[in-house]
Parts: structure tokens; sequence; C-alpha cells
């Protein structure tokens, strides 16, 4: 999924909603975890849902009117009082999917600390072993990235034995002498499986990485 695809079909507030299938649910985290206006689509939905839910908590109950038989008259009001209505029904709906239901979005959004693990290219002989927890969040890894590059994007790209997409996305270049750090979904990932990261840029090949995904 791309950017211009996330936005044509309205994938943040779908993936909110949980109204999405669960292939199309992993394609969005995959996108959104590489770009940075999706994921502040998606954080900002979860602030609101829970800054909702605080104002439903604080707001005192009301008394009910006695019941009163409906005019035409009525109807005329409707309009007024809808959008406000609809925008507190979709808050209360979008803050318990995102803060109840979705405990995978709360993860991801939470403050947590990382602690990569450092890859380095098959020709070193042993494959590090990368620790990925069970259920939701996420797992980092540390590429030094040796070869000739210019400032700008790179790509990268993880898949697994078989050769199957597990994960996508772009960086922009590190600064001389640091690490370019990735987390991944837990989720993306098997434990016990072997992994290989393709760093690229511009189409050139800048290194393939393996390491074998393990429990933590």
């Amino acid at each position: 999924m791309n950017h211009e695809q996330s936005l044509e079909s309205q994938a943040a507030e779908r993936y909110l909603l949980e109204e999405m299938s669960e292939m199309d649910r992993h394609r969005f985290e995959e996108h959104y975890f590489s770009c940075a206006e999706c994921a502040e689509s998606v954080r900002l939905g979860a602030m609101l849902a829970a800054n909702s839910r605080a104002a439903f908590a604080r707001e005192p109950a009301r008394r009910e009117a006695p019941a009163r038989s409906r005019s035409w008259l009525d109807w005329l009001r409707v309009p007024m009082l809808a959008p406000s209505a609809v925008a507190l029904a979709l808050a209360c709906v979008v803050g318990y999917q995102a803060l109840v239901q979705m405990p995978e979005l709360r993860a991801g959004l939470a403050a947590q600390a990382v602690d990569p693990v450092a890859l380095h290219s098959a020709s070193r002989g042993v494959e590090p072993l990368v620790p990925v927890a069970s259920g939701p969040g996420f797992f980092s890894v540390a590429v030094l990235v040796t070869a000739e590059v210019q400032a700008g994007l790179l790509s990268y790209k993880l898949t697994d034995g078989s050769g199957r997409q597990a994960a996508s996305g772009t960086a922009q270049v590190p600064a001389p002498g640091r690490s370019l750090i990735l987390l991944f979904p837990n989720s993306s990932v098997r434990t016990g499986n072997r992994y290989t990261l393709r760093i690229q840029q511009s189409g050139r090949d800048l290194g393939e990485l393996p390491f074998v995904a393990t429990g933590r």
C-alpha cells in the first residue's frame, strides 16, 4: 500500500474503526510504519478518541424531559443537532475500538525503550539472533551502512526464507558513522524462521543482512 492508496481508501479511519480485513490491516501497518503523515493521522485519531472518552466521563448525567408528542417542526431541528451527535458517536466508537479492542495500536503509540540488534552481512558467518516478543509491539534492528550512498532515501525489504515479503519501506540515509535503526511489527515475522533484510538505493543493492527471529 502506498500513500495515495491510503488516502483514497481512507485507510487510517478504517484502521481505527477496525473495518479492514486482516490482510489490509497488515498492509496498512507496513505503510504507516514508514509514512510519517499516516502515522500522525492514526496518532491524532487515537488521541481524539481518548479525549472524547474523558469528556464523556466528566459530563454530568442529564435529567430526562417528560415525553411529549413530536411535531413536524422537530424535523427542522434534527440537521442542527446531527453534526455534533454524529461526531460524538464516532469519537466514542473510535475511542472504544482504539483504546479497548486494538492492543496493537496502543502498543505502537506508547513510549517504549529500543534495544536494536546489530545486523551484519552473510559473509561474516554466524547469523544474528533477533528476539521477537509474542503479541503486539515491535522489534528493532540496527544496520551500519558502509557502502557509498548519496543523501536522501534508502529502501529496505524484509523477506523470509521462501522469498515472501514480510515488510518494506523507506528511510533517510543516516549520518556518517551512525547506524540505521529500523522497527518492524512483531506480527511481520514468525519465531524460528530465517529472514533477510535487503537495503537498496536507487535500485542499487547496498547489502543483504540475514538473521533468525527467536522468541523472547
